[in-house]
C-alpha cells in the first residue's frame, strides 16, 4: 500500500480542511510525522486508517466521537485518502455517524455514516462502491488484512506504546502478546515443547525396548551387547555445554536434549550395526546348522535302515533256531512217534471192526434163537404135513418163505423212508414258506431302504451346507452385536454431548463477558490514565509526557481509577475462563469425534431396529446350530441305515440260497416218493 493524499476535514484535532500531499514527502523513501503534543500526529494516522477500515486505532476506536469539537457546527467530518493497494489507485471519501444542525428549527439530527470508494481508470475516477460493507469486503481483500491486523503491523497504537515504555519486563511481554496478538505463537511453543517432551518420552521407551530386545538377542547369542552411552554422546554433551549463542536455562537444556538425542541416536546405529553383524553370523551359523542337520538326518536314516534289516535278520534267525530245535526234538522222538502212530492206526482198524463184531454176536445169538425155533416149528409142522412129504419139499417151501419175508423186510424199509420222506417233504414245504415269507420281509425292506437311505443323505448335505454357513452366522451376531452396542453408546455420547454442548456455551458466554470487563476496565484505565499523570505533577517539575514545567489545566479523575492489581485479577479470571472454554471446546470436540466413530459404525439406526437385526442374526445362528446336531443325528442314522439295507442285502442274498437248495431238496425227496410209491403199488398189487 502507498497513499499518495490525504485530505481531512473536521475530523479530530483538524477544525479546517487539512491537505497532505505524501508523494512531495516520499523522495527519499521515508518521511517523518513529528510536532508537539496534542498537534495531531496520531490523528494523521487515525484518518488513514478511518479512511481504510472505518474506524480508528487503539482505545480511540472505543470514544464514538471522532469529529473536531473545534469545527463549525454545520462542518461535515470527512477524510478523502488517495492510495495504491495492489497496481489499483483507489480514492477512499469517508464520512462518520455524527449530529449536524436542523435545517428548519432548532436542535439536532443524526447524520449516519458514509462511504465513496472510486478507481481511477482509463483517464476518469469510476465509483465503485458506496455501501460500508461492499467498501470493506473490497479494501480488506485488496489489503489481506482486518483492521485489527492492520492496527498491529502498519500502525503502533500510541496508548499501548506508552503504557509498553512504563511497563516492566512481565508487564511488556503481557502488552506486546496483546498488541501483535502472539498468544498463537505461545500456545504453538507450548504445544511444540509438550510434542518435544512426548517424543523425548517416546524415544526413551523406544530405546528401553531396543536395549531390552538386544539384551534378549546378547542372551540368545551368548554374548554381550555394546554399551548404551558411548563416547558420541558424551562428546556432543560436551560440545552443547560450550556452544555459543545459547542462553539461560532453556537453551542449555535444549542443547543437552540435543546433546541426548545425538548419543541416542548414535547408540541407535551401534546398536543396529551390533544387530545386523550377530544376523549374518546367525544366518551362516543357520546355514551350517542346516547342513549338519542334513546330514546328521540322512544317517538317521541310514541307522533306521540297517536297524531294520538287523531286525528282520535276527527275527528270522530266532524263527531258524527255533525250527532246528523243533526238528531236533522231533527227531529224537521219532520212534515213540512212530509207535503212538501204529497204536492209534490200529485203535482207528479195530474202533471201525468192532461195531461189525458186536453185530455179529448178536446175529449169532438170534440166529442160534432163530434156528431152535425153526427147529420146534420144523417139528410141528412135520407133525402136522402128510406122510408122504418130504423133508426136500419142506425146505424148499421154507426157502421160498424165507425169500417172501426178505422181500417183505425191503418193502417195509422203503415204506419207512416213504414215511420219512414225506415227512421231510412237508418239513422242507413249512421251511420253504417262512423262507418265503422272510424274503418278501427283507424284499419291503430293500424296496424302503434305499429310499431311506437317499432321503438321509439329501436332509445330511443340506444340514451339512446349513452348517456350513455358521462361521458366517457367528459374524453377523458379532457385527450386530457391536453395531447395537456402538447404537447404545451414540445415545449416551449425544446426551454427554448435549451437555458438553451447553458447558462449552457457557463457558464462551463466561470467556466473553470477562473479556468485556476487562475492555471496559482497561478503557476506564486509559480514560483515568490523564488524572494519574495529574496527580503526580509538581509545580515547576516538567510533565513526563510533553515535557512542559508548566500545569495550567491538571486532568480531574470522574470516578474511581482501576489498578494494575485490578487489571491483573480480572486478566486472570479471563485468562482461567478462556482455558475452561478451551476445556469445554476439547471436549465437545473429543465426544464428537467418538460420535462421528461410532455414527460411523452404527450409523443412524435406531436400537429397536439393530435389536432386531441382533436377535435375528441370533435366531439364525441357532437355527445353524440346530442344523449342525441334526446333521450329527443325520449322519448316525444314515450309517445305521446303510448298515442295515448291507445286512438285509446280505440277509436276502443267504434266504435266497436257502430257498433254492429247499427247492432242490423237495424236488429230490419227491422223486424218490414216487419211485418208493410205485414199487409199493407194485408189490401190494391188488391186496389192501
Amino acid at each position: 500500500m502507498r497513499p499518495h493524499r490525504l485530505e481531512v476535514t473536521a475530523f479530530g484535532p483538524f477544525a479546517e480542511t487539512a491537505d497532505i500531499d505524501f508523494d512531495a514527502l516520499t523522495g527519499a523513501g521515508l518521511f517523518l510525522i513529528h510536532g508537539q503534543t496534542g498537534a495531531g500526529k496520531s490523528s494523521v494516522l487515525d484518518a488513514v486508517c478511518f479512511a481504510l477500515y472505518g474506524q480508528v486505532a487503539g482505545a480511540r476506536n472505543a470514544v464514538k466521537r471522532l469529529r473536531s469539537d473545534h469545527a463549525p457546527a454545520a462542518a461535515c467530518p470527512q477524510v478523502v485518502l488517495e492510495v495504491t493497494v495492489r497496481g489499483r489507485r483507489l480514492r477512499i471519501t469517508r464520512s462518520p455517524a455524527w449530529q449536524r444542525p436542523k435545517k428548519r428549527g432548532t436542535g439536532t439530527t443524526q447524520e449516519q455514516a458514509k462511504v465513496v470508494v472510486e478507481e481511477y481508470a482509463a483517464g476518469r475516477w469510476i465509483c465503485r462502491s458506496t455501501r460500508l460493507d461492499e467498501a470493506g469486503d473490497l479494501i480488506g481483500g485488496l489489503l489481506g488484512m482486518t483492521a485489527d491486523q492492520f492496527c498491529q503491523v502498519a500502525l503502533l497504537p500510541q496508548g499501548e506504546f506508552a503504557a509498553f515504555l512504563r511497563a516492566g519486563a512481565q508487564e511488556r511481554h503481557k502488552v506486546l502478546e496483546r498488541l501483535f496478538a502472539t498468544e498463537i505463537f505461545t500456545r504453538v511453543e507450548t504445544w511444540l515443547v509438550e510434542r518435544r517432551v512426548a517424543a523425548r518420552r517416546a524415544a526413551d521407551d523406544l530405546r528401553a525396548a531396543a536395549e531390552s530386545i538386544a539384551d534378549r538377542v546378547a542372551e540368545a547369542a551368548g554374548t554381550e551387547r555394546p554399551p548404551a552411552d558411548g563416547a558420541s554422546g558424551a562428546s556432543g554433551a560436551s560440545g552443547a555445554a560450550g556452544r555459543p549463542g545459547t542462553g539461560g536455562a532453556e537453551g542449555a537444556a535444549g542443547w543437552a536434549d540435543a546433546a541426548d538425542d545425538s548419543a541416542g541416536a548414535d547408540a541407535g546405529d551401534l546398536l543396529v550395526a551390533w544387530a545386523t553383524e550377530l544376523s549374518g553370523q546367525l544366518a551362516a551359523a543357520c546355514e551350517v546348522t542346516g547342513s549338519l542337520l542334513a546330514e546328521a538326518a540322512a544317517a538317521l536314516e541310514s541307522a533306521r535302515d540297517a536297524a531294520r534289516r538287523a531286525r528282520t535278520l535276527a527275527e528270522r534267525q530266532g524263527r531258524h533256531a527255533d525250527a532246528v530245535r523243533r526238528r531236533d526234538v522231533l527227531a529224537a522222538r521219532a520212534d515213540e512217534r512212530a509207535e503212538l502212530a501204529a497204536t492209534l492206526e490200529a485203535a482207528a482198524r479195530a474202533d471201525r471192526v468192532m461195531p461189525l463184531l458186536r453185530a455179529a454176536d448178536d446175529r449169532a445169538r438170534t440166529a442160534e434163537v432163530a434156528g431152535g425155533r425153526a427147529a420146534a416149528a420144523r417139528a410141528a409142522v412135520t407133525g402136522l404135513l402128510p406122510a408122504a412129504a418130504d423133508a426136500a419139499a419142506l425146505a424148499a417151501a421154507e426157502r421160498a418163505r424165507r425169500d417172501e419175508m426178505a422181500g417183505l423186510d425191503r418193502l417195509r424199509d422203503d415204506a419207512d423212508r416213504l414215511r420219512a420222506a414225506r415227512a421231510e417233504i412237508n418239513r422242507a414245504r413249512h421251511e420253504g414258506e417262512r423262507l418265503d415269507e422272510r424274503e418278501a420281509e427283507l424284499s419291503a425292506v430293500l424296496a424302503e431302504l434305499p429310499g431311506r437311505v437317499d432321503a438321509l443323505r439329501a436332509e445330511l448335505a443340506a444340514a451339512d451346507r446349513q452348517a456350513a454357513a455358521r462361521p458366517g452366522a457367528v459374524a453377523a451376531v458379532d457385527d450386530a452385536g457391536r453395531r447395537l452396542a456402538a447404537a447404545e453408546r451414540r445415545e449416551e455420547l449425544l446426551g454427554a454431548l448435549g451437555a458438553a454442548e451447553a458447558a462449552h456455551r457457557a463457558a464462551i458466554d463466561a470467556a466473553q463477558e470477562l473479556r468485556d470487563q476487562v475492555q471496559e476496565l482497561r478503557q476506564a484505565r486509559l480514560d483515568g490514565m490523564a488524572a494519574v499523570l495529574a496527580g503526580n505533577l509538581a509545580a515547576g517539575e516538567p510533565c513526563r509526557v510533553c515535557g512542559s514545567p508548566d500545569h495550567p489545566t491538571p486532568a480531574e479523575a470522574l470516578g474511581v481509577i482501576p489498578t494494575d492489581d485490578d487489571e491483573e485479577r480480572l486478566q486472570d479470571a479471563y485468562e482461567q475462563a478462556q482455558a475452561e472454554r478451551e476445556d469445554a471446546a476439547a471436549r465437545v470436540a473429543e465426544l464428537g469425534a467418538e460420535l462421528d466413530a461410532v455414527r460411523d459404525l452404527a450409523g443412524d439406526r435406531a436400537l429397536d431396529a439393530l435389536a432386531a437385526e441382533l436377535a435375528a442374526a441370533e435366531a439364525e445362528l441357532d437355527a445353524i446350530d440346530a442344523a449342525t446336531a441334526a446333521a450329527e443325528r443325520l449322519a448316525a442314522e444314515l450309517d445305521a441305515a446303510e448298515a442295515a439295507l448291507a445286512e438285509a442285502r446280505d440277509r436276502r442274498e443267504e434266504i435266497v440260497r436257502w430257498l433254492t437248495e429247499n427247492s432242490t431238496r423237495v424236488a429230490e425227496l419227491e422223486a424218490e416218493s414216487r419211485r418208493l410209491r410205485e414199487r409199493l403199488d407194485e408189490a401190494r398189487g391188488d391186496d389192501a
